[in-house]
């Protein structure tokens, strides 16, 4: 449905949060 729309905030959301949690370790 919108997964086109989002596929680029869905490509940033999730690149952050692996960064997050690299960075807490």
């Amino acid at each position: 449905m919108f997964a086109r729309h989002t596929s680029s905030k869905w490509c940033y959301f999730w690149a952050t949060v692996a960064l997050l949690w690299y960075m807490e370790e």
